[in-house]
């Protein structure tokens, strides 16, 4: 399983809290990647980031039309 190959590389100082289990099992497998070792909880944080931007655009126009219109 890989969960050993992860422990293995990972020092006690690198695990931090999982959101899922509150245990401190969470390791950061890359810069955007953390995976819990006790529960398999994993996160990409680059997907948190992302902006939807179709739908902000949408927005903003749909704003600016009810602006006109007003």
């Amino acid at each position: 399983m890989r969960t050993e190959s992860l422990q293995a590389h990972e020092p006690l100082h690198q695990l931090h809290q999982c959101p899922n289990c509150s245990r401190q099992a969470l390791v950061q497998q890359n810069s955007n990647q953390f995976y819990c070792l006790s529960c398999g909880f994993r996160q990409d944080t680059a997907e948190l980031r992302t902006i939807d931007y179709p739908s902000l655009v949408a927005i903003l126009l749909l704003f600016g039309l009810i602006v006109v219109l007003l």
